[in-house]
């Protein structure tokens, strides 16, 4: 007798029949780590996503499965798999078919209007999901938003878990409850029946989108422990929220631990790269850099982390020919536009790289579609970072106040407006009441932290300021905070202490030329050869404030 297939394995054998790849990665990810598929099951399993990664240009890591899979399909020669509950797949007329093949001509071209067009000619009841998935991907990179979210909805209202749309219709802004109903009420069987661990995942990515990253990462880590263990896409993605709550360490070790659970996949590996570049971490970052490309040079999360590179040793090291590094990280920025055009992360890093390059316009332009492209905290920041370099104050409030607006729930973003309040006469005030609201949001928010140091510094309470940097300098980039610690001494007019927390930042990276510099202006002071100007976070670069300087966590 038959054995009756698992009904994750049927879910993701109708993806890939209707050609929906991306789906079939990221459902195939997570169902792998489940205990109840086993045998032949198992064995398929492997092979579709093997298949779906190859489609991906994930090569190495698609042969890593495969191989796997042939082991499982070896093993399990005797037991024969069950089909009979799959799916019907709709046929499509060849008519229609011809039709598709004409849109995706078009929009190969760049002739986004006749493509349009040309789908409109099929109606709505003839376009499979692959249809509509390609429709809503057209939409979206041109900024049609409305049309986009429609095309999106119309690939879950056919019934098929694809939760890359579900991810897509999350950050258009759509509300995570409402896309669990659809799916729920267009399924002949109910998602918890299949797949209980679903929802979590769909609510977990809902709350990220809303800025509430300390709910996700505690609602994906009791997936973790109690359904999903050693699986990439709940590590990485705890990975990621630790760190856009600035929890730097965290970060590091959930990464790590993702590494180790799949060392062959690139998930999120460019905010891997970002977060030990903000660290100062130049040989961790640069073996990631060397892996990530013997692993697929046809995606775009290595060449993002080659930039990267780029931008640390340009801010870290102050290279004899600064301008030509920086150009190295925009044409690896270009490679991976190139292979992914609409990459939130790539626009980000092309336009950090832009203001380190003192391109401001350019750089405004750069953080402007990454804006337009998806909300994020770090396009904001980007944008104020852009407008108060050029004296755009105003425009700067502005934007900070959006991004107050749009998340809430974001201490980040509370202390980018505070800062931008404090280039305002009397700001201070304003500025020191936000801070304090962001910190009481999460005390560990360490670009509040500084914030307020640099505040305190600025109005003479030094106390204060060297008692909050001590109490948070395990949770920061410790040699940034002992460089910042140590200019609090300074201003205080605590040499020898100062020249201690500058050493201490040398303890932790020898490169830091910022720390180097402001120890020779210290040891200066100290034998009386004061020199003009004073050595502060403008040669930094490398701070985690919201001063026109770039800051590491962009």
């Amino acid at each position: 007798m038959a054995a009756v297939t698992h009904p994750g394995v049927l879910e993701v054998e109708h993806l890939f029949a209707q050609g929906l790849h991306d789906s079939v990665a990221l459902l195939s990810e997570l169902l792998v780590s489940s205990p109840s598929i086993q045998g032949s099951d198992r064995g398929q399993l492997l092979s579709l996503m093997g298949a779906a990664l190859l489609e991906k240009g994930e090569t190495a890591r698609a042969e890593a499965f495969l191989a796997q899979s042939l082991k499982h399909i070896r093993s399990s020669k005797s037991s024969k798999r069950d089909t009979s509950n799959a799916s019907a797949i709709p046929e499509v007329n060849s008519a229609t078919n011809i039709k598709f093949l004409l849109f995706k001509s078009r929009v190969k071209l760049d002739k986004t209007k006749e493509a349009v067009a040309i789908m409109a000619t099929i109606p709505s009841s003839d376009r499979t999901p692959l249809m509509n998935l390609s429709l809503a991907k057209l939409h979206e990179s041109t900024g049609a938003y409305s049309d986009a979210i429609v095309a999106y909805k119309a690939v879950l209202l056919a019934g098929i878990l694809a939760l890359d749309v579900v991810m897509a219709l999350i950050r258009l802004g759509e509300n995570s409850e409402e896309l669990i109903g659809i799916l729920e009420t267009h399924r002949e069987s109910g998602l918890q029946e299949a797949f209980p661990w679903v929802v979590d995942v769909i609510k977990g990515h809902g709350m990220a989108a809303t800025s509430d990253h300390k709910g996700a990462v505690a609602l994906f880590q009791q997936i973790h422990q109690n359904a999903l263990p050693e699986n990439v896409h709940i590590m990485a993605h705890i990975a990621e929220w630790q760190w856009k709550q600035s929890y730097l360490p965290a970060s590091v070790a959930a990464f790590e631990a993702a590494r180790k659970s799949d060392s062959l996949s690139l998930l999120k590996m460019d905010v891997y790269a970002h977060v030990l570049m903000s660290q100062g971490q130049e040989a961790p970052l640069n073996a990631l850099v060397n892996d990530l490309l013997e692993i697929s040079r046809d995606r775009p999360e290595p060449w993002l982390a080659a930039a990267r590179l780029c931008q640390l040793r340009y801010k870290a090291l102050f290279m004899d020919n600064p301008q030509e590094i920086l150009q190295n990280g925009l044409s690896f920025v270009d490679k991976a536009l190139a292979l992914a055009p609409s990459s939130n992360e790539a626009l980000l890093v092309k336009g950090t790289l832009l203001l380190q390059m003192d391109k401001a316009p350019l750089a405004a332009a750069a953080f402007r579609d990454a804006f337009r492209h998806s909300f994020s905290y770090a396009a904001c920041q980007g944008l104020v970072t852009c407008f108060l370099t050029i004296g755009k104050i105003k425009e700067a409030l502005a934007m900070s106040r959006e991004a107050v607006e749009n998340s809430p729930r974001n201490p980040r973003a509370l202390t980018l407006l505070g800062s931008v309040c404090r280039r305002f006469a009397d700001g201070n005030s304003k500025a020191r009441v936000l801070f304090q609201n962001a910190l009481s949001q999460d005390s560990k928010c360490m670009d509040a932290v500084f914030a307020m140091v640099d505040l305190d510094t600025a109005e003479g309470n030094f106390d204060k300021a060297i008692e909050l940097l001590n109490r948070n300098m395990n949770d920061s980039r410790v040699d940034y905070a002992n460089k910042k610690l140590g200019d609090v001494y300074m201003a205080a007019g605590k040499h020898i202490e100062a020249i201690s927390a500058y050493n201490r930042a040398l303890s932790y990276n020898a490169h830091y030329a910022p720390a180097k510099q402001a120890l020779d202006h210290a040891n200066n002071e100290m034998l009386g050869q004061n020199e003009e100007g004073n050595v502060n976070d403008a040669n930094d670069g490398g701070g985690y404030g919201t001063s026109p300087e770039v800051s590491p966590t962009m």
